[in-house]
């Protein structure tokens, strides 16, 4: 696992403040200050971890601000979203488009608090969910009935259910809409980055590998 040092965070934490963009209106300045914060404790961490862990970080980042901007995220959900149990062997009434595991997830998830009557909102508008499952980028597509109001991570939560192929996308999309795009890409670090990010108190070290 990753560790970081709190002085190197305070480090950083202090340095966004100084270069977020000064405005006298108190809440503009502090969106400012949070988003500099926000975007340079990414980049800090991100500089150090492998490239097939960066998403789960920012994704566990993306979560913390939905949660804390009007969002819920409930330990149930979560927990699906992880796991994406299935906990009940139902017969499957939409065998013709829809594979039995996928069934078990679905009604798995209508077990929660929040996905009342998913499973039989989805029987009885097969054709439109059908149509739904089998398009080729269901993380962009418009969710059928009333479920395309709900949250964003509950509309995550569904297609872990149904279209787990495609959570990782999802996920990003995910990042994306609660943060900002440039949060999926990862800035190259430049010596000259690198040299104003130091001082006396935090050197430099370079690995050189073959």
């Amino acid at each position: 696992y990753y560790q970081y040092s709190l002085s190197a965070f305070v480090d950083t934490f202090l340095k966004a403040i100084e270069g977020a963009e000064k405005n006298k209106d108190l809440l503009v300045r502090a969106e400012n200050v949070v988003n500099a914060v926000t975007w340079m404790a990414y980049v800090y961490t991100q500089q150090g971890m492998f490239e097939q862990h960066k998403l789960v970080f920012v994704l566990q980042l993306a979560m913390r601000i939905f949660s804390s901007s009007g969002g819920s995220i409930h330990q149930e959900e979560l927990n699906f979203f992880m796991k994406c149990p299935m906990n009940t062997f139902q017969t499957n009434p939409l065998g013709e488009w829809l594979p039995e595991e996928r069934w078990f997830a679905l009604v798995t998830l209508g077990a929660i608090p929040g996905f009342k009557n998913l499973e039989k909102d989805v029987i009885e508008g097969s054709q439109r969910w059908m149509e739904w499952f089998q398009s080729r980028c269901p993380e962009v597509e418009r969710m059928p009935q009333e479920w395309k109001d709900a949250d964003a991570f509950k509309q995550l939560c569904i297609l872990r259910a149904l279209r787990p192929d495609r959570c990782k996308l999802a996920a990003a999309e995910f990042v994306s809409r609660t943060m900002g795009q440039q949060f999926l890409s990862s800035p190259v670090a430049s010596v000259q980055s690198s040299v104003e990010s130091s001082c006396v108190a935090a050197p430099l070290f370079f690995v050189l590998t073959p």
